[in-house]
């Protein structure tokens, strides 16, 4: 799941236990959508709940990043600005604080940051 589609998300994607969204890559460019389908599993359900959007009705965007009204410009200028936000805070965290200049080094914590993310949030 992209950060545009995290963006995106609306309460009335999440179906019981399961979240189903159509990614908005798709929308622009497939002519058969598939919506995609995963568990709310308790890392998700709580990010939700301590990050997530007071107002849960179903129209409500989940996160207070985007808002109905917003032009494609301005969203974005939102979704890249959290992109920047997201790499620069979690591969700091991962990459070697005495070589910052080595693209190698980069290469290493990106990956690591990657697959962090993978098991706290995805690998239940």
């Amino acid at each position: 799941m992209n950060v545009k589609d995290i963006c995106q998300l609306q309460y009335k994607h999440i179906k019981g236990d399961t979240v189903e969204y159509v990614r908005a890559k798709t929308i622009e460019t497939e002519t058969e959508i598939k919506p995609i389908h995963f568990k709310l599993n308790k890392s998700i359900s709580s990010i939700i709940k301590e990050l997530g959007n007071q107002d849960n009705s179903p129209d409500a965007y989940m996160f207070n990043i985007l808002y109905h009204g917003d032009s494609a410009q301005k969203i974005r200028k939102k979704v890249k600005n959290k992109i920047h936000l997201i790499l620069s805070s979690g591969i700091k965290y991962f990459q070697n604080p005495i070589d910052k200049k080595n693209k190698n080094d980069f290469k290493n914590a990106l990956k690591s940051f990657h697959t962090w993310v993978y098991n706290i949030f995805i690998k239940d």
